[in-house]
């Protein structure tokens, strides 16, 4: 059949499903790439992650500023579920919707402290590029980066994709 055929055949990679469970080898170190943006999508992202193995692991995290409070906690507490090692928290400026630059950011990391997590665990970047930058830059042989990616996923996923044949 058709579907069963579609399924055979498919790749979770950046060219065929752009953004949902690419994976890339990155010197040692693995990076997933996901559209995961909500509590459900961050769980199942978690649920996946939490199967590979890793020396440590790090979670890149961002919302927009059109979720209720309530709805950017639940995010955090499904990130905080595969205990990482390190959290980066990005600015997402071009989805602020209304809230103020930092606000999403602080609401994740009180929610993020009241859970465990360390305070120097913790570190912000100002864009979602910086932030995966700052994933890169942190990442030794063994380590996993989980990268939820929207607002910049096109330039972050040829980021990798480039890294990645690069070796």
């Amino acid at each position: 059949s058709v579907v069963a055929d579609s399924l055979k055949n498919f790749r979770g990679t950046p060219n065929e499903n752009p953004g949902r469970l690419n994976r890339f080898a990155l010197g040692g170190a693995t990076a997933v790439a996901d559209f995961a943006h909500n509590p459900h999508g961050m769980n199942a992202l978690v649920a996946l992650a939490g199967t590979l193995p890793a020396r440590r692991r790090l979670v890149l995290l961002g919302q927009a500023g059109d979720r209720d409070d309530l709805a950017i906690r639940d995010l955090a507490r499904s990130a905080w579920g595969l205990r990482p090692d390190r959290i980066i928290l990005k600015e997402m400026g071009g989805h602020l919707r209304g809230r103020a630059p930092g606000e999403v950011p602080r609401l994740l990391e009180q929610e993020l402290r009241s859970l465990g997590a360390p305070a120097e665990s913790i570190s912000r970047a100002p864009s979602e590029y910086d932030a995966v930058l700052a994933a890169l830059a942190w990442a030794r042989p063994e380590d996993l980066l989980v990268l939820p990616v929207h607002s910049e996923r096109e330039r972050v996923l040829a980021l990798l994709d480039r890294l990645e044949r690069e070796g």
